[in-house]
């Protein structure tokens, strides 16, 4: 067995140790006193680590390089050492010795063994990118992730597992940070001031100190729903913390007299418009002060998490992220995840409180010069911030619930649950638990006796479906896998969902939600309640399909009003047709059904079923194959699709590989110009920007990934997706500015729901119809195209699920549509 020892420059400054050697150290060997031994990083984890320290502005030959482990642990596995009768810990002594030999003034430690063995810190994903001190060796360590995990870039990762290609961005600005602090052997890090507040008279000091200063970063900490701490930062190195209630488990108590106080003068500040506040994801926040102290937060002037979703779309959200790239504060979020009132020192809370506000502020000053830079800090402002509002008011509204219903459901899908397992368990032989993925796994290989797969999710089951299962009790057995989990999902999801205490359903959006600028829902997180959440992610509710349909039924309109939809009319397909220069198959849009066209062309060319008309079951097709085909979906993908999709709204029809690739052939031929205008046009535009976009209303995103299909299609979704989201939600703001008062209650991508009142629908609708029918400009877009109308249809109801179409009139000297 070869030892892997350190190699380099033995006066480095920078000493950067990785965990163990693997194969390419092992094959690498150098002699040294008459000793032949491995050399540290070799290999394709060795070339990213010259390329990341070459782009940092040093080199090989400027480091000194080494691993905690010097042997190769069997399959290259940390925790499989005890096979060789060793143990980590048994291998410090000589790195240390390395450590005090190099005297580096900083080391860059990869990953999380080099990590612990330095500072005793775990968690590479938490601890990357900051400046930690070393207590063992009294040598400063900045740690990243290991480049190793960079060539297996399949996961999400985290500690030991595998990270996206997109994480060697940051991991970059770590390797220059460690560059940077080996100039100096000094460890010095921000330690803001934060200032406990107690008690009125220093809390009148503050305000009246600072009362002629502008912004003010502002941070809330809760306990049991309630928030008991405030945090106001008038710059990145100062704070004060202020306790708002008194707290159970913490024997120090405020009098509620001068509690009171207290409140009354925070109110007063933050109700004055001529200062700025600065919150993190401060939507959550502000709920919980307003509704429980009634503090009401009178201007948010920006808000770091929507600036980060702005500027760094590919990027985390999180302050502990963008803190570390952004700061030189190290990691300290654990601080107040990990508190413990009644155990640990209260104090220790206060501390977190502020540090979070301080590091708010100087976040916030590098992600604006950062928009400045990029152009789109008036993007930000004028838009994005103003979406804070809006949600606000959205979340606010919610449905009306239809209890007895409600209660019909619920019979019916326990009932739906009992039928499937009873059945399942015929067919098995055995009582199956579906939500068991090694009983589904040895069901489906070893009684159905099917090829094994690395997955039992709905994708392979539906794979399967799609090319494997041939018998009927296979194709039963699988179908009944699928329904059975998804109703488990509906009971879950649906079911036990609580409404707030008045009575109505509502969801929380989380407004920049995907890296297109698309919002995404979840349950509500309750102010002051016993329960953990509330209310439904309204966008999981498809209109299509017996459960969204079910549950949609459920939402009514409220007394003397309607439920009103607005929707864009298949908004980003025609995005795509105006993208690629079809302007034949543009014009298709407004004389035809284009899913009808399109399933006739796919079935005239390359026939699936018997029959000649286009029925709904090939207009589906039609459909989904237009989104497969629009952003370059291969064969396997829109089979999944079609399959998946199909079942779940109640369609009667499913293809294989083969026909899918026969379908996608048929459209292709049809629309030539997608493949050859618009994606050619994108890959060139990424490989002449930087991999850089920007949409018609000037949204920027940087692709982090690396060139290829993967990143091909997500740049293809980029442009139709977001314009038409940043369409939607602008038309919103300004008919929020035109209809005074407008109850919306969901936003759904291109769509939008609200209450209105049935003597109001038809100026509601006239409002609507002109803001949605605006033309969007495209000369801003990376690909500059005319203008382009994307025309609306509007439903009215009595609940979610029933609406009918409702056209707006047009009036006597109107210029409006009809």
């Amino acid at each position: 067995m070869k030892n892997t020892f350190g190699h380099g420059n033995p006066n480095a400054k920078l000493m950067v140790i990785g965990e163990a050697p693997g194969y390419h150290e092992d094959a690498t060997s150098c002699s040294c006193n008459g000793t032949v031994h491995g050399i540290p990083f070799q290999g394709p984890s060795g070339r990213i680590l010259d390329s990341m320290l070459l782009a940092a502005g040093s080199s090989r030959s400027e480091v000194f390089c080494d691993n905690v482990v010097t042997i190769r642990p069997p399959g290259n596995k940390i925790n499989k050492l005890k096979e060789l009768g060793v143990t980590v810990d048994q291998f410090y002594p000589r790195l240390f010795e390395a450590i005090k030999r190099i005297k580096p003034n900083c080391i860059l430690a990869l990953g999380n063994t080099p990590l612990y063995a330095l500072t005793g810190k775990s968690g590479i994903s938490k601890y990357r990118g900051s400046i930690l001190y070393s207590s063992t060796t009294g040598v400063k360590v900045v740690p990243t992730i290991h480049p190793d995990f960079l060539l297996h870039s399949d996961g999400d990762g985290d500690e030991g597992g595998s990270f996206k290609y997109s994480t060697r961005v940051y991991m970059q600005l770590d390797v220059n940070r460690a560059v940077t602090e080996a100039r100096s052997a000094e460890y010095d890090v921000p330690k803001p001031h934060i200032q406990i507040i107690r008690d009125s008279g220093a809390l009148y000091s503050f305000l009246q100190k600072f009362k002629s200063h502008k912004r003010f970063a502002v941070d809330i900490e809760s306990c049991k729903s309630i928030p008991n701490l405030i945090a106001i930062a008038p710059s990145k190195d100062y704070a004060v913390s202020i306790q708002l209630v008194n707290i159970e488990e913490v024997d120090y108590r405020i009098p509620y007299r001068e509690l009171a106080q207290m409140n009354y003068m925070l109110a007063e500040f933050f109700d004055r418009d001529d200062i700025e506040i600065i919150g993190q994801n401060f939507k959550f926040d502000q709920k919980k002060l307003e509704s429980v102290t009634g503090i009401h937060i009178r201007r948010l002037f920006a808000d770091t998490m929507l600036l980060q979703a702005t500027v760094n779309p590919e990027f985390p959200k999180s302050l502990a992220f963008t803190t570390s790239v952004y700061t030189r504060q190290p990691f300290y979020k654990d601080d107040g995840k990990e508190f413990r009132y009644g155990k640990d020192p209260i104090e220790q809370f206060f501390i977190y409180n502020g540090t979070d506000a301080c590091v708010t502020f100087e976040v916030f000053d590098a992600l604006i010069a950062d928009a400045r830079e990029y152009g789109i800090e008036s993007f930000f402002f004028d838009y994005r911030m103003k979406l804070h509002d809006f949600y606000m008011d959205l979340e606010a509204e919610g449905f009306k619930t239809d209890e007895v219903y409600w209660s019909e459901l619920i019979t019916k899908y326990k009932g739906n649950w009992d039928r499937n397992q009873k059945r399942l368990q015929e067919l098995a032989g055995y009582d199956l638990n579906v939500s068991s993925p090694k009983q589904v796994f040895q069901y489906i290989t070893r009684d159905l006796g099917l090829p094994p797969r690395e997955s039992t999710n709905e994708e392979t089951l539906v794979a399967y479906l799609g090319n494997q299962a041939k018998s009927a009790r296979d194709r039963e057995s699988l179908n009944l896998i699928i329904d059975t989990r998804r109703i488990r999902k509906t009971i879950g999801t649906y079911l036990a969902a609580y409404p707030d205490g008045d009575g109505r359903m509502r969801t929380s959006y989380r407004i920049i939600g995907t890296e297109t600028g698309r919002s995404s829902t979840s349950k509500c997180d309750p102010p002051v309640r016993p329960i953990k959440g509330f209310g439904l992610p309204f966008q999981v509710m498809t209109k299509h399909g017996e459960i969204g349909g079910d549950f949609r039924k459920a939402f009514i309109a409220d007394e003397g009003c309607v439920i009103f939809e607005c929707d864009l009319s298949q908004a980003e397909a025609r995005v795509v047709s105006l993208l690629s220069e079809d302007y034949e198959t543009l014009n298709l849009f407004d004389t035809q059904d284009i899913h009808t066209v399109t399933a006739s062309w796919i079935f005239g060319c390359q026939p699936i079923r018997d029959d000649k008309n286009v029925t709904e079951e090939k207009r589906f097709i039609g459909k989904t194959t237009r989104h497969a085909g629009n952003y370059g979906e291969g064969k396997r993908r829109l089979m999944l699709d079609v399959n998946a999709s199909a079942r779940r709204f109640g369609i009667n029809i499913s293809i294989s590989e083969k026909e899918a690739q026969n379908i996608l052939n048929a459209f292709h031929g049809r629309t030539p110009k997608i493949r050859k205008v618009y994606h050619v046009a994108v890959q060139a535009a990424l490989k002449q920007n930087n991999k850089v976009l920007v949409n018609a209303f000037g949204q920027r995103r940087k692709f982090n990934d690396r060139m290829g299909d993967s990143l091909f299609r997500e740049a293809y979704a980029f442009i139709p997706s977001s314009t038409v989201k940043d369409h939607l939600s602008m038309a919103g703001l300004r008919i929020r500015d035109r209809i005074a008062g407008v109850r919306f209650i969901v936003e759904s991508h291109d769509a939008f729901v609200a209450m209105v009142r049935r003597e109001n629908v038809a100026d509601t609708a006239k409002i609507f119809k002109e803001e949605f029918e605006k033309p969007i400009d495209f000369s801003r877009c990376t690909l500059k195209r005319g203008a382009l109308v994307i025309p609306c249809e509007i439903k009215i109801g009595e609940n979610y699920k029933e609406l009918k179409e409702y056209r707006v009139e047009k009036r006597s000297g109107d210029n409006s549509s009809i």
